[in-house]
């Protein structure tokens, strides 16, 4: 598709990267707590977005969160970063038996695709 013709990224994807950015570049440390309102401000979107964009880094380890009584969430970078993604196999190597995939996740039901 040409360049002219992609649809721009959503603001809360774009949020979402720019927070994994930060992290790797060590601007923002493990165990941080992340407050909504200061996100918000610092990359110029709307309280809304940013949650967007913690629950998608939620869904992919980079984040944690803390559900308080008040039905409020309290964020916080995660310990430790998300393991890499395994490269696609080469010509070289065998690809993995087509089969049952086996799982295990913390990720919150509803919220991350389940």
């Amino acid at each position: 598709m040409p360049l002219s013709k992609q649809r721009p990224m959503k603001a809360s994807l774009r949020v979402a990267c720019a927070i994994t950015l930060d992290i790797q570049r060590g601007r923002l440390k493990p165990g941080e707590r992340l407050v909504v309102s200061r996100l918000a401000a610092r990359y110029r979107v709307d309280r809304a977005t940013v949650d967007k964009a913690l629950v998608t880094l939620l869904c992919n380890g980079t984040t944690r969160s803390l559900e308080l009584p008040s039905k409020h969430r309290r964020w916080f970078v995660a310990d430790r970063a998300p393991a890499p993604r395994s490269p696609k196999p080469s010509q070289g190597t065998q690809a993995a038996p087509p089969g049952p995939a086996v799982t295990t996740s913390s990720k919150p039901k509803g919220r991350c695709g389940d």
